[in-house]
């Protein structure tokens, strides 16, 4: 037994010297190689994928310039058909007023070319709308009795005036009126407004002494344009027949 022990012993211490006698390489220069070989293999991808998108760009631009050659004269004569075909479907209204003397004026008016800019709606109520608008807030006096005011806004320019009023009156069966009012620039003698020709009947008629334009939808409303002698772009729309649009325009003071 004892010499079985023994012969164990030797053995393990054998195999133990064998063990710390095995010399490890360094691992540093095969891991460059593998690192050399990975970077080669992106390098070659990202430039196959430049490749691709360059072929791409060159086909894309032989096509086009085959196609523009090629069917140059049709391609424009489809534009001026479709474009033809719009302006067929809108109809130019143009709301004139007298050029007013601004000789006497304090200030200039703006320039022709004036940028229009974006104004911040504030909604208030009537009176405080009366009081901040630079122009006199025109109410109506004959609205239906199923309508009744429900919210005032009106909208700040960046200078700090207010020009724009928007009143909206509805009904309890959630139906709504609205009425615009926007001042035009002093220096603007026509105002235009597209009108689509399907929108329904267009007709012309007067407010006061102010020529507009009346639009009777099929469904039951009504839209009615208008500028008045004082500058003021007016516009009223809502589920209204034609006479009851024209009986609130006219009531409006």
């Amino acid at each position: 037994m004892n010499e079985q022990n023994e012969q164990d012993r030797v053995i393990r211490k054998w195999l133990q010297d064998e063990y710390n006698s095995i010399e490890i390489p360094d691992p540093s220069p095969a891991w460059d190689k593998v690192r050399i070989q990975l970077e080669r293999r992106r390098r070659h991808k990202k430039l196959r994928s430049r490749m691709a998108i360059l072929a791409a760009v060159v086909a894309a631009a032989l096509m086009i310039n085959a196609a523009a050659t090629i069917s140059i004269s049709k391609t424009y004569a489809q534009m001026s058909s479709l474009l033809q075909e719009v302006r067929d479907y809108l109809v130019e209204i143009f709301f004139t007023k007298e050029a007013f003397d601004h000789s006497a004026a304090v200030t200039a008016p703006p320039a022709p070319d004036e940028a229009e800019h974006a104004a911040l709606p504030e909604e208030v109520s009537l009176e405080a709308a009366q009081a901040k608008l630079g122009f006199s807030l025109l109410v109506p006096a004959a609205m239906p009795d199923r309508y009744s005011l429900d919210r005032v806004r009106i909208f700040q320019e960046e200078d700090g005036e207010y020009r724009n009023a928007y009143l909206e009156y509805a009904s309890s069966d959630q139906h709504i009126v609205k009425i615009s009012q926007h001042v035009i620039s002093p220096g603007s003698t026509r105002v235009k407004s597209d009108i689509s020709a399907s929108a329904g009947d267009i007709q012309q008629v007067w407010i006061g002494g102010s020529q507009g334009v009346l639009i009777i939808v099929p469904e039951g409303y009504a839209t009615l344009e208008w500028l008045t002698e004082d500058g003021i772009k007016i516009s009223i729309s809502g589920k209204l027949t034609g006479q009851e649009l024209m009986r609130v325009a006219e009531s409006l003071h």
